[in-house]
């Protein structure tokens, strides 16, 4: 059985629109300026009031599923996106921004503290209203907080307990977050971002192809601070093996043309790059996703998946990963995430 992407939607500091994103990440030249702590703009599927109460968090999942619906017409019918699709989505600190108005609206007595889309760090009020009902989608939803909903989803597929979801995750900004990231973490890059992927089950769905193959996926726990003491980074180092290792091993093997790292710790960093060097040698390893995109929780995860996936539908590696080799022929990527509570994930994708 096989799970495909089919479609992406994103929002993010390099655009919102998937060939945008390659077409920048082809022209090193054209991304030197990016504007990182902000809010990007991008067209609201909502109308009326729904627009004004909805949470920023909210309305950017309903514009990624759309932009990931629009995108996957060159892979498949939409009219088969029917009422059993499912809709997971992620989030690093759910809706944070419309916490806080919800907040300030008690203190101030305001009336519309009664209004459900107010609530939307509820399962319920930050999937149902924006994606779930407006789209008639029926299938398996909720709202995962620190855990990949793409994990969650290709599990439910595997399990026929869906044969198409959409799996996504959300950073929305939010100014004094993002200050605190800016004075914990110094020089680093943070961004709103988000990313939807359609995925399907291959076996039982038509398609003209896609993006690319899941062949596998594999998680660890290596504990919220794995290093510090030269046994406690030998451990997570043997993990991180282990983990690769092991998801290579039910894949058939494949030899990954390249890998995506984690990149959310120097020390995890360190930690890929000996296990890289010692059982694969001769991949093109790709470490800047996190600090190209912005780094926000797991975000650097799915946005690893999305450069991973135009790698292998464009058969290259965008020249700015390159320095000055030529390399394409691109068949399967090994993607690396680290999340805050731990766990480490590694997934394989490749082509049909």
């Amino acid at each position: 059985m096989e799970v495909a992407i089919v479609g992406i939607g994103c929002l993010s500091c390099l655009g919102n629109d998937i060939e945008d994103i390659w077409n920048m990440l082809n022209e090193p030249s054209a991304y030197q300026n990016i504007i990182y702590n902000a809010k990007y703009e991008f067209t609201s599927y909502l109308q009326g009031s729904s627009k004004r109460k909805t949470s920023r968090q909210a309305s950017i999942c309903r514009y990624t599923l759309e932009k990931a619906i629009e995108d996957s017409t060159k892979y498949i019918d939409t009219n088969s996106i029917d009422e059993n699709t499912g809709t997971i989505y992620s989030s690093d600190y759910a809706a944070l921004d419309a916490n806080l108005k919800f907040l300030r609206q008690v203190a101030e007595n305001d009336p519309e503290i009664c209004s459900p889309s107010i609530f939307s760090n509820t399962v319920a009020n930050s999937v149902l209203p924006t994606l779930c009902i407006p789209k008639q989608l029926k299938g398996v939803s909720t709202m995962l907080i620190e855990s990949s909903s793409f994990v969650y989803a290709r599990n439910l597929i595997l399990e026929k307990r869906a044969k198409r979801i959409f799996a996504g995750w959300v950073s929305e900004y939010n100014e004094e977050l993002f200050q605190d990231y800016q004075a914990m973490y110094g020089e680093q890059h943070f961004a709103e971002g988000a990313v939807s992927f359609l995925l399907q089950d291959m076996d039982e769905e038509k398609s003209k192809g896609s993006y690319c193959n899941v062949k596998n996926i594999c998680q660890i726990n290596l504990g919220e601070n794995p290093w510090g003491d030269d046994d406690s980074e030998e451990k997570t180092e043997s993990l991180i093996q282990h983990c690769i290792q092991t998801c290579l091993s039910k894949s058939g093997n494949i030899v990954p043309d390249v890998v995506i790292s984690a990149g959310t710790h120097p020390k995890i960093e360190q930690m890929e790059a000996k296990v890289y060097s010692s059982i694969l040698p001769d991949a093109f390893v790709i470490d800047r996703i996190a600090s190209l995109f912005g780094a926000v929780g797991e975000s650097s995860f799915e946005f690893g998946i999305l450069v991973g996936s135009l790698c292998i539908s464009h058969g290259m590696i965008p020249a700015s990963f390159r320095k000055n080799e030529s390399i394409s022929d691109i068949h399967s990527v090994l993607v690396q995430g680290y999340s805050k509570i731990g766990n480490y994930t590694t997934i394989l994708l490749s082509e049909l």
